[in-house]
Parts: C-alpha cells; sequence; structure tokens
C-alpha cells in the first residue's frame, strides 16, 4: 500500500511539475467583455441619476443588466514557452529601425528581469523533473538510497506547491471567485496532495518499533568506498610531520591559484563563450567519473547495477550536499543576524542608562 501511494504521489507530482514546463489550460480575464460590463454599468447608472435626483421613483427602475462573466479558457504557455516570447518581444522592440527616444527603459528593463526569472525558473524545474524520474526509478528498482531520495523528494515538493498555493493559486481565487469555483477546486486538490505527502513523510520519519537493527546499506557502501583508513593515516604521518603537511598545502593552493584560477579568471574575462562550455564539460566529465566509480564499487560488491543507478545514487548526492550547505548558510545567517539585533539593542539600552556615551553624528 505504502508503495503504491509512493508511485502515485510521483506520478502525480511529475505531471503537475510537468504542466510548469508545458503549460495547461487556465482561466483568463476577457478584457474587452469586462470593458463593456464596465462601460454598460455605468451607462444605466448615467441613465438613472436624473430620476433618482427627482425623486421621482423610489429606486431603480430596471435592475442591472445581467451579461455573461468576463473570462474564458485560455492556453498560458509554460516557463520556456514564456521565455521565448519574451526574448523575441525583447529582439522586437531593440530594433535598430526603432528611434532611441520611442524606447521605453523602464518597459526593456522589466522585460529582461522577466526574461531572466522564467528562464531560471524553467532550468530549476527541468532539473527537479529529472529528480523526480530517478527518484522513481530508484523506487522501482528498490536500491537502498530510495528512501532518503523520495523524502527529499516529497519534502522540496511539498515546498514547491505550497508556495504555489499562497501565489500563483491565490491570486486565481480572489480573481474569479465571483465567477467559477474551478480556481477553489485547484487548491482543494493541491492541498489534498500536499496532506498525502505529508503522510508519507510522517510514515517514513516515525521509528517503526517491529524493524530490526541492522546496519544500513549506505554504511557498508561508504566503508566499502574508504577502505582501512586508520592504516592509510598512520602511514602517512609517519612519513610527513605536521609542518610538512602546512608547507604542502601552501605549495599547492599557490600552484592552483597560478596554474588555473587566474587562467580561468582571464578566460572568463576575454573569452566568455569558452569559458562557459569549457566548465560545462569539466562538470559533465566529473559527473560521468562519479557515476563510473560508483557503477565500479557495486559490482565490486557483487551487486547489479545500472548506469541509470549511478546517475539516480549522484543526484541523491548532489540534492543532499545542497540541502547541507543551504541549511548552514541559513544557519549562519540567523545566528549572525541575531547577534547583530542583540548588539543593537544592548548598546541602546546602555545608552539609555548613560552608561555608554551617545553615538556622535557624522
Amino acid at each position: 500500500m505504502t508503495r503504491a501511494l509512493n508511485y502515485l504521489l510521483l506520478a502525480v507530482y511529475l505531471l503537475y511539475f510537468g504542466s510548469f514546463l508545458t503549460g495547461s489550460w487556465q482561466m483568463e480575464i476577457d478584457a474587452d467583455e469586462a470593458a463593456r460590463q464596465d462601460a454598460a454599468i455605468e451607462e444605466y447608472i448615467q441613465a438613472e441619476i436624473p430620476a433618482l435626483e427627482e425623486k421621482s421613483a423610489p429606486g431603480l427602475a430596471e435592475p442591472v443588466p445581467q451579461n455573461p462573466a468576463p473570462w474564458h479558457w485560455a492556453w498560458q504557455p509554460g516557463y520556456p514557452g514564456m521565455a521565448l516570447l519574451l526574448s523575441r518581444l525583447a529582439q522586437d522592440f531593440h530594433d535598430p529601425i526603432l528611434e532611441s527616444e520611442s524606447r521605453p527603459q523602464l518597459l526593456f528593463d522589466e522585460i529582461d528581469r522577466s526574461l531572466a526569472a522564467n528562464l531560471t525558473l524553467a532550468i530549476l524545474m527541468t532539473v527537479w523533473i529529472v529528480f523526480l524520474v530517478l527518484t522513481l526509478y530508484s523506487l522501482l528498482r528498490r536500491h537502498w538510497f530510495y528512501e532518503r531520495m523520495s523524502l527529499f523528494a516529497f519534502g522540496i515538493s511539498m515546498l514547491i506547491t505550497i508556495t504555489n498555493l499562497l501565489t500563483t493559486r491565490k491570486l486565481q481565487i480572489h480573481d474569479f471567485s465571483a465567477y467559477s469555483n474551478l480556481p477553489l477546486l485547484g487548491a482543494l486538490l493541491e492541498t489534498g496532495l500536499l496532506l498525502l505527502s505529508a503522510l508519507v513523510l510522517l510514515q517514513r520519519t516515525l521509528p517503526q518499533s517491529s524493524s530490526k537493527q541492522t546496519p544500513s546499506a549506505e554504511q557498508g557502501f561508504m566503508l566499502h568506498t574508504s577502505h582501512k583508513p586508520a592504516e592509510n593515516a598512520g602511514q602517512s604521518l609517519g612519513f610527513l610531520t605536521s609542518g610538512g603537511h602546512v608547507i604542502i598545502i601552501l605549495l599547492t593552493g599557490l600552484l592552483i591559484a597560478n596554474l588555473l584560477l587566474l587562467p580561468l579568471y582571464q578566460l572568463q574575462l576575454n573569452f566568455p563563450a569558452v569559458f562557459i562550455f569549457s566548465l560545462v564539460f569539466l562538470c559533465a566529465t566529473l559527473m560521468l567519473w562519479y557515476i563510473q566509480a560508483y557503477v565500479r564499487i557495486m559490482h565490486a560488491k557483487h551487486n547489479s547495477w545500472h548506469w541509470l543507478a549511478g546517475i539516480s545514487y549522484l543526484g541523491f548526492r548532489i540534492t543532499r550536499n545542497t540541502l547541507f550547505i543551504s541549511s548552514v548558510i541559513v544557519l549562519i545567517s540567523l545566528i549572525l543576524t541575531v547577534i547583530l539585533i542583540m548588539t543593537f539593542y544592548n548598546t541602546a539600552v546602555l545608552q539609555w542608562l548613560q552608561i555608554l556615551p551617545p553615538a556622535s553624528s557624522l
């Protein structure tokens, strides 16, 4: 039952996040129909004002004319479609035929910001959909890391869904609640998806009394990758002293800075296209090396691993390390913020008690 629920949730999340890339049918305000309705209501009120001023009628003579709702179904493109549309629009506005006085700079800046935002969201959503596909694959093959990988998948998917529910869906409910209940139905479906995901996360995180305490497969995997670390450390410390380690580290840093970092910096300044291509090539090569290393290690342990399993494990490690680094950065930022706030209020209190002199104005 739990595995079937995991399959269902992953499939629903794939369809849900895929609609952000491919686009979907959404309710859209018909500007012409809304303008006609406003004009008809204003004309009706203007016609009834003289009768109300003369008090010849106890109220309005006729009810306000009923017009169809000013909305219709329209295909809303996804992030790549919006980025393509904005890029074409930016090219049209940057046409050299147009005069410089007829080019609104604020509009150009807004289009550039929207284009950058849509491109970034398209890339991030594509990466996340690939991660969900790898999670589904690891769940189908029952790899030893699929439980933690699914925890990351459900947790981050819930955060994305909550963000969409509090922004886009909230605006749709505010704009169309007077005409249709479909946005509210969509919000209820997203809420149900969040509740099912929370149920799966609780079931995974709560301890199970019937489970036996066995060493995890990840611990065995890591022990296999680091064979006899104590002996290696003892041998290295026998040949080199701590001072030698420091000298080697300094020389290595100097070599890396002069032979690698400075040429890369100059390459980035003078040849940005070549730098981007080289960076992508090096990252792809490093990823292929890691995938091949994971597959070889599991074959050495007499386990049948496919190259897709290596990609899944690489995606799991990248996601886990990214979350760890982000958590550390957020924690350090919070600690520094609390320290600065406490210092500010402590200084203000000491100045109020006249223990510290007030700061001189600049």
